[in-house]
């Protein structure tokens, strides 16, 4: 296996492609496709790559071993990034100086890459200053502060182009810097104004235009301002037919407002333009289930028989990672048998056979699932993590030894991922490496925001160590929220342990979702959060074996609820929901303005 060329380009080959055209869009002064890419991939970003990137590959009874199978996977697919593209010719209809740019990039020179979009800026002023293009890189790569840090430097070096404006007023108003974001906005307005003045015959200003009411319109909605966001995204509509950010985010302003009907017919349109994007009826499905609304959107799915025994194979896998969030277990389990029996190797179905072998208790069953699934995509967080998962439960030194291997090599891939630190740590504390496992689940417990699997492995350590109390707090948090995870059961009869006056409570937990969720700043007026650090005073850290009997567990779904309505290519901007896949990230959905 050949040496991989850089540390930067973990990108796949559809994700180079996407910010090659990109690029070429801005270059040429279209500018539509760049501003999209300021968000996360989609949520059905990852479902098309393995569509389009894998051959539907029957995997062998004797995998390799998960670390090695990973690994050599995750080379060759970076390796095939920039091989498979030279060996095509490149992508079809793409500028070669983004080409030039985007590679530079990846060889981890973003020096070279500014200085090759400035000599084509310096040809042809009506393009995209060469920061912005640098930025649309960076957002690509998840390298966020280097983001903003290239826009602010650009709306210093171009203060009469409106697309930096543009840009960080969209950011101002994610994080939550709204008269920020409100300013900058005026300011880019003035900015269009004397910019279309400058170049009348300009393809760029239309787009400049839609931007802007694109930004307002987020504004709008994360005030709480729906039926103004959706006349603001009507506008982009009436503008711009074919755009498929517009027309999903109606779809998610139209659930924000109870009008679900509406909802499935625009998701339905953004969908006919991008076929990446789920139907209507399951991105409504999927909406709802970004907002905890998931009883109605189940109900909902009842009456959609017809629909769901005719969709294509990646939109039932999605159905059955809801009915898995949701805990409908008898559901999923069915889905996912209709997709084993149609004979297909493919990723989603051996991912989904692992989760459900994982929530049944089959770890022996879901570890050969996850290694399959890996095998076909050494990449995926979801098959590494579940894999992960169903190791550390067999209660195998040499298996938790694997786990722990593995669990290390996400926290180093994913550092800001919650479900990866997760896992490492309890792989951590397994291993009877306490100090290490509380340094990272520390700082959960001390913001009080964390996973229901992260609330259910700090209350075993908190049982271990002696208080009970916290664990109680701890576990109650965990099976209040109305999400599934791997380790509800196993929360349900810890509590029943430590307070056997709870066991009457199980059916009822084991029959419906908890209805409150309680959040974790509400647990910690119960319950001060005490750190891990401080629990160790009290109780010197077990042996692993004395621990052995929890196990890791993120959600299928765990980055599921990452903020919708963005760019259809995004996921992050309103809350919505997100595939297994997502939690690889992430999760998430259109967002109302990008």
């Amino acid at each position: 296996m050949k040496k991989k060329t850089s540390g930067e380009n973990g990108w796949t080959k559809n994700k180079r492609r996407a910010a090659v055209v990109a690029l070429t869009a801005a270059l040429t002064g279209v500018s539509a496709s760049a501003s999209e890419l300021f968000a996360q991939e989609p949520q059905t970003a990852e479902v098309a790559e393995a569509a389009q990137e894998t051959k539907e590959t029957q995997a062998t009874e004797n995998a390799q071993d998960a670390q090695e199978t990973q690994a050599a996977t995750t080379g060759e697919v970076a390796e095939e990034t920039q091989e498979a593209e030279a060996a095509e010719g490149g992508v079809p209809g793409a500028s070669p100086e983004a080409e030039a740019a985007v590679d530079a990039y990846l060889a981890g020179k973003p020096e070279l890459a500014y200085r090759l979009l400035k000599e084509v800026y310096d040809a042809n002023p009506d393009s995209d200053p060469p920061g912005v293009m640098l930025a649309l890189l960076y957002s690509n790569n998840e390298r966020f502060l280097e983001m903003r840090r290239e826009l602010e430097k650009t709306a210093e070096d171009y203060p009469d182009d409106p697309e930096a404006f543009l840009q960080l007023a969209g950011i101002d108003v994610r994080e939550g810097r709204y008269l920020e974001a409100r300013l900058l906005l005026d300011r880019a307005d003035e900015l269009n104004a004397e910019y279309a003045a400058r170049f009348p015959e300009s393809t760029r200003i239309a787009y400049l235009r839609e931007e802007a009411l694109n930004v307002r319109a987020l504004l709008a909605e994360r005030r709480g301002r729906y039926d103004e966001a959706a006349e603001l995204t009507q506008k982009v509509v009436d503008a711009n037919p074919k755009n498929v950010q517009a027309r999903w985010n109606l779809g998610y302003l139209a659930v924000k407002r109870n009008r679900l009907d509406d909802a499935e017919k625009a998701f339905d349109q953004a969908a006919e333009l991008d076929e990446r994007l789920w139907p209507g009826w399951l991105q409504t499905a999927t909406t709802l289930d970004a907002e905890d609304r998931l009883d109605e959107a189940f109900e909902r799915l009842q009456s959609q028989g017809a629909l769901i025994e005719t969709a294509a194979r990646r939109e039932r896998a999605q159905l059955a990672r809801l009915y898995l969030r949701w805990n409908k277990l008898d559901e999923a389990a069915a889905l996912v048998g209709e997709l084993e029996a149609e004979g297909k190797n493919d990723f989603d179905g051996w991912a989904l056979r692992g989760w459900v072998a994982l929530y049944a208790g089959g770890y022996a069953v879901a570890e050969d699932a996850f290694r399959r699934a890996t095998f076909i995509d050494g990449t995926s967080f979801e098959a590494s993590n579940g894999l992960a998962l169903a190791l550390l439960d067999q209660r195998n030194k040499e298996k938790l030894a694997q786990a722990r291997a593995i669990a290390a090599k996400n926290y180093r891939t994913y550092p800001d991922s919650q479900d990866a630190a997760a896992t490492y740590a309890w792989t951590l504390f397994l291993s009877g490496a306490a100090r290490e496992a509380d340094a990272i689940f520390g700082p959960a417990l001390d913001s009080g925001e964390f996973s229901p699997t992260v609330a259910y492995y700090l209350a075993e350590i908190a049982n271990v160590r002696g208080d009970k109390s916290l664990a109680l707090t701890l576990l109650d948090l965990a099976l209040r929220q109305k999400g599934n995870f791997p380790k509800r059961a196993a929360a349900v009869e810890l509590r029943e342990i430590i307070a056997p006056e709870k066991k009457e409570e199980k059916a009822a937990d084991a029959e419906t979702l908890p209805e409150a969720a309680e959040t974790p700043q509400s647990a910690e007026k119960a319950e001060a959060a005490e750190t891990p650090q401080t629990a160790e005073k009290a109780e010197a850290a077990e042996t692993p074996q004395s621990a052995e009997k929890a196990e890791a567990a993120e959600t299928p779904q765990s980055a599921e609820k990452a903020e919708a309505a963005e760019t259809p290519q995004s996921a992050e901007k309103a809350e919505a929901a997100e595939t297994p896949q997502s939690a690889e990230s992430e999760a998430e959905t259109p967002e109302t303005n990008e």
